[in-house]
């Protein structure tokens, strides 16, 4: 079956989550094939992610972000009525704006076509009943049955 990459990851990180002690040997085996197959795209999309922010987080970033503190610092005393903000000030919060705005646009571009990638995987399929039985024994929601429709019957 195709599935989008950040389906695998999303379900992988809800089965890791599963408690089975009260599970079918069968539902058991079978929840743990998926996490078999499922675990390489879950660690490609954090590994990939990691490098990602490393990336965007290079010398300027770092300089943009303790100006940022700053620039805060400056704000919440002009709040307080102690400082005046001044027309330096408020260009240097455009600046700040604009900048870790595209820095935003960059990383969330790079996320939505790594997460949309199309992936064909092999899933063994759990029964509704059983699925829904585990994740009321694990603590979970109903709504955290989305997260598993890839393999739910």
């Amino acid at each position: 079956m195709k599935i989008q990459t950040i389906q695998a990851v999303n379900a992988y990180r809800m089965l890791k989550e599963l408690k089975l002690s009260d599970t079918k040997e069968a539902i058991m085996i079978s929840i743990w094939k998926n996490m078999k197959t499922l675990r390489p795209y879950s660690e490609s999309y954090d590994k990939d992610s990691k490098e990602c922010e490393e990336t965007l987080n290079d010398s300027e970033h770092e300089d943009m972000k303790k100006r940022a503190q700053s620039m805060t610092e400056k704000k919440r005393k002009a709040d307080k009525g102690i400082y005046s903000l001044t027309i330096e000030d408020m260009e240097e919060m455009d600046s700040l704006n604009e900048y870790f705005k595209t820095y935003s646009e960059k990383g969330r571009s790079y996320f939505q076509e790594m997460e949309k990638k199309e992936i064909d995987v092999e899933l063994d399929t759990i029964p509704a009943k059983d699925m829904l039985h585990i994740l009321q024994g694990s603590g979970r929601s109903f709504g955290d049955m989305e997260y598993l429709n890839i393999m739910i019957d």
